[in-house]
């Protein structure tokens, strides 16, 4: 197993390696990532900024099941793949990195979670395991990486192979290796590299994108001076108006043309989202006819299956493997869920596994370490396309 690192980048100071100042010259500061995660989502590639963050904003929300009125996002633009990413924390903290990083001003090229310092590797994964914690850093693609202790980041590298498959390659970038982790990855298909990529850039692939010391407030701020600096034009424009007729004008003007912005961020949401052709007559009952419609879509279980059905076929697996049951819950128009206790995360997916085996389909909502070692899950269970042919009623 072979790689060599070329640095072509700013050094790199971990704020939490306790009293060792930052370098002399320009750096990145890096926090801990588990604190900055990153949240995959599912954007039109044509929205406009300030519509793509909203629209971001409101799929994070509606993926955490909670306000982000004290939470920071920075939503990447797409490159070449399309792939698009939140990166999300809490206000407090990104604004005490900030703080403790303001007497440095222009030496900081940027603040970043420290997954996204390592190199994107073309169709593979670069991964380094940090001694301490047995913490893994895991760069998965230009939009997607995460930092997490050792089996939770096992777990999350089971589920990346489960669904999109093993990579071309992987490099370990000159980091040791826990024999868990080194036998997950000997048996994929994928090329194992001790070092790091022939050509390791940062900030070349959107990582700018996610840069958190650039703050929210300070944005804002300069676009209020940018907008200032045209009042002086805009007053001389008006000087030879009779008072009351400019009044009445310009506000007419403001009114219109801030009520026209609102309409068409509404209809190109609309179009991206919900109406991607015909006309549009009238948007808030065509754009709600459509939401009924896919929550109808998505609320109707299969064609003679009921939940008492479906219930049934999970127990007949679940009563075969090695879990404790907590709870089991259901309510109209929302799937099964079953809350359960298993050994360790390798057992879970084999449950998980299990129950995908025949006439249902179950999904991992989230999963927990308990103090006892052992791991509390909550899955959703629903039956599968054509449950009702395979004989589940």
């Amino acid at each position: 197993m072979t790689g060599r690192k070329t640095r072509t980048m700013p050094d790199i100071w971990r704020m939490d390696s306790g009293d060792a100042p930052p370098p002399s010259g320009a750096f990145i500061a890096v926090v801990p990532g588990e604190a900055a995660p990153l949240f995959p989502l599912d954007l039109p590639a044509r929205l406009r900024d300030g519509i793509r963050n909203q629209v971001a904003r409101q799929q994070v929300e509606n993926l955490l099941q909670d306000s982000l009125d004290a939470v920071e996002l920075r939503v990447n633009r797409p490159g070449r793949d399309g792939a698009a990413a939140a990166l999300v924390v809490t206000a407090e903290r990104a604004r005490d990195w900030r703080d403790r990083l303001s007497e440095q001003g222009r030496r900081v090229a940027a603040l970043l979670p420290d997954y996204l310092v390592l190199p994107v590797v073309a169709e593979g994964w670069a991964l380094r395991c940090l001694p301490e914690g047995e913490r893994v850093l895991a760069r998965l693609g230009p939009a997607d990486g995460f930092a997490a202790g050792l089996p939770v980041a096992l777990a999350q590298l089971r589920a990346v192979l489960a669904r999109s498959g093993a990579p071309q390659r992987v490099y370990l970038c000159d980091s040791p290796v826990s024999e868990t982790l080194r036998r997950v990855l000997e048996a994929t298909s994928a090329e194992i590299h001790a070092g790091w990529p022939d050509e390791a850039a940062l900030l070349g692939h959107g990582e700018a994108d996610f840069n958190l010391f650039r703050d929210p407030a300070a944005d804002r701020m300069a676009v209020r001076r940018q907008v200032r600096r045209w009042r002086g034009p805009m007053a001389a424009m008006a000087a030879g108006l009779a008072a009351l007729a400019a009044a009445l004008w310009i506000d007419g003007a403001r009114i219109e043309a801030a009520a026209q912005r609102q309409r068409d961020a509404a209809t190109e949401v609309a179009r991206a989202a919900f109406l991607p052709s015909g006309p549009i007559l009238n948007l808030r009952l065509q754009v709600g006819r459509v939401v009924a419609e896919r929550q109808a879509a998505e609320a109707t279980p299969a064609q003679g299956v009921g939940s008492m059905d479906v219930l049934h076929a999970a127990a007949q697996v679940l009563a075969q493997s090695p879990v404790t049951l907590r709870r089991v819950t259901r309510t109209a128009g929302t799937p099964l869920r079953v809350e359960l206790e298993v050994g360790d995360f390798a057992a879970l997916e084999q449950v998980v596994a299990r129950l995908n085996g025949g006439a249902i389909r179950a999904r991992v909502v989230n999963s927990s370490a308990e103090a006892d070692a052992r791991v509390a899950a909550l899955v959703e269970i629903v039956a599968a396309p054509g449950a009702a042919e395979r004989g589940l009623r």
